[in-house]
Parts: structure tokens; sequence; C-alpha cells
């Protein structure tokens, strides 16, 4: 059968919903790791590794040994209780081995749990998987997750409480990310409100969950935009090795840059151009554009983003030497064009 990851959580909540094996492909190995563990610890326990209830394999494991992932599944465990075999990075030459273990399976065997890279549709594994009533196939694809599933997310990591907006502002956020990350954000998100009864809010999630990576970057970026002269150069001491990207720095200054031409431009006023920004900008943050936005004007923005860009196009240039000193030099030459 195809399960569909919305469907996961139903499905495991009954044991009578388990399957004799799940194969879990994908391009996005973080996911289709997630899902693995999510699967085993639904089946047969957290602590099922401990308890000498868990055996991995890998498929280079089954090569010239088709017998041996058979003779896992109907091994019997010594501490009793439910066991699973984890076979991992199968390919469609392991299918032989993983037919013959699946296809004589009884009750109080091994569960078996299969992770795999994109499987063509026509290939015998995933066919056998999606064919079968006691198999479950589950396709995991690149998409960023909808407003349903983050909030199914969000139950999971027990955050039920969510505020007005919270939903929304996380489901523009995570747009901007990887959406293999989504996840991992998510759990940050939980144990940042651990001992938090208040609800989840705008505020939490920034604090969480930046919106464009690192958040050393960000706060240079908004000492430009603030006209802050004279922080400039100490935030940019303050990077780490791996912020430390002058072509990254200059991207994304001129992104805030654009955020704010953006709004001075719009011919409805400022509140009407603060709307039209995408991911939208909530709370203190907006706070802080409405002041940033004051202090410029439509010609310093557009000198600022010509002084960027030129640049951006030197430090490009192969051999350029000392990139960060230029970029320095013209982030607190920008704070001062009129």
């Amino acid at each position: 059968m195809n399960l569909y990851l919305r469907n996961l959580k139903g499905h495991l909540a009954k044991d009578s919903n388990w399957k004799r094996g799940y194969l879990i492909y994908g391009a996005d190995e973080s996911t289709v790791s997630q899902i693995k563990d999510t699967i085993i610890n639904a089946v047969v326990g957290p602590n099922a590794a401990k308890d000498f209830r868990l055996d991995r394999l890998g498929g280079d494991d089954l090569v010239g040994n088709s017998s041996h992932l058979k003779s896992l599944v109907e091994a019997q465990s010594f501490f009793g209780g439910r066991r699973a075999v984890l076979v991992q990075k199968a390919t469609p030459q392991n299918a032989k081995a993983i037919f013959a273990a699946l296809d004589d399976w009884k009750p109080g065997y091994a569960h078996v749990v299969i992770t795999a890279s994109p499987l063509n549709k026509s290939t015998e594994l995933r066919k056998k998987f999606e064919n079968s009533n006691d198999l479950a196939s589950i396709g995991v694809y690149v998409e960023h997750p909808t407003s349903k599933e983050l909030r199914s997310l969000l139950e999971e990591a027990n955050l039920k409480s969510i505020a007005p907006g919270a939903l929304e502002y996380l489901e523009h956020v995570s747009g901007e990310q990887e959406p293999s990350m989504v996840r991992t954000w998510i759990k940050k998100l939980a144990l940042y409100k651990l001992d938090d009864a208040s609800e989840l809010s705008i505020e939490d999630i920034q604090d969480c969950f930046p919106e464009n990576g690192d958040r050393g970057i960000e706060e240079l970026i908004e000492t430009v935009a603030d006209r802050n002269q004279a922080q400039v150069s100490p935030f940019l001491r303050k990077l780490s090795a791996t912020e430390l990207n002058p072509v990254m720095i200059c991207i994304r200054t001129k992104l805030k840059l654009r955020a704010i031409l953006t709004v001075i431009s719009h011919n409805d006023g400022l509140d009407a151009g603060l709307r039209t920004l995408r991911p939208p900008v909530f709370g203190k943050r907006r706070d802080r554009l409405k002041k940033q936005v004051s202090k410029w004007n439509i010609s310093s923005a557009k000198k600022a983003m010509q002084i960027l860009a030129e640049t951006d196009r030197k430090i490009r240039r192969p051999g350029f030497k000392r990139p960060e000193a230029l970029v320095e030099r013209t982030l607190i030459n920008i704070t001062v064009t009129k």
C-alpha cells in the first residue's frame, strides 16, 4: 500500500494497522531518517536497540548473502517483545533478499524497515511494497509542509496552543528553509517552550527559526539597516568563521535594502508597503523595520544597493584578496549614504 506522510501518525496510532514491512525512499535523507525513527519508535519502542530488539543492516550487507536478513527477521529476542530489522540504503539489487524475508513472514517475526534513495516506480522493490496490503511504501518528496502539516508537526512536539498569526508566520518562514530542516526547527521550538505554558507566539518563532539563516549575519544586517555606523565593525568581529562569508553578507544586505526600498516606494504609504513583504514581518521586527525605513529614502536605498552590487562583483573575481576588508568598508559607507 501507499502510505502518505499526512496519514502516518494515524496509521501508527493502532498496532492493528502495523505492517510487516515499511519502505521509505526519497532524496531527502534527513526526512527519510526521521520517518524511519518514527516508525521504529512506534512499533518496537525507543529502547529497542538497548534491549537488543533492533538489528541494523546496510544494503551492502545483503549482497551475496541473501539469507542474512531472513535469519534476523525470524530470530527470537532473548528479552522478549517486538523486534525490528532496519535495512539502510537498500537498492533494487537487494530486492531478492528482502522478498525472501518478507514472503515467509509470520506474527512474532521482526518487522522490517527499509530506507532507500529515490526509486523508479517500475522497480520491483517499490512495486512489491505498493501492491501488497501487508507492506507499506512511503515516498518522501522535497516539498515544503502545508499549514495543516505544520500544525500536525507542532502538535507532535506538544505545541498545541498557538497565538493568532503564528501559524501563518511559521508557514511563510518555513518556506524560506530547506524542507528537511523544518522538523529540526520545530524540535528546537519545543525545547525553547519547555516549561512555558504560554501560547506559541510569532516572537518565539523569530527567536528559534531565523528567517534567513545565521543569527550573527542577521544582527549585522539589522545594524546596517539601522544606519548605526559605529557598530558595524564590532558586529563583524563577532561573526564566527562559518558566518564570515563576504558574498553572503552582500547578498543578504541587498535583500534587506530591497525590502526597505519596497516599503518606501509603495504608493499607498508605509503600512501598505509593509503588508506586501514576503515573508510578512510581525511583532518587534515590524516595529524595528518601521524605524529603519524612516532613516532611508528612495535615493539613499538605491545608491546603497548599487554600492553593494559593485562590491559583490569585485569580491567574486578570482584571486581577489581580503574581501572581508572591502565588505567592512562598504557596509560602513552604506550607513552614511545620502
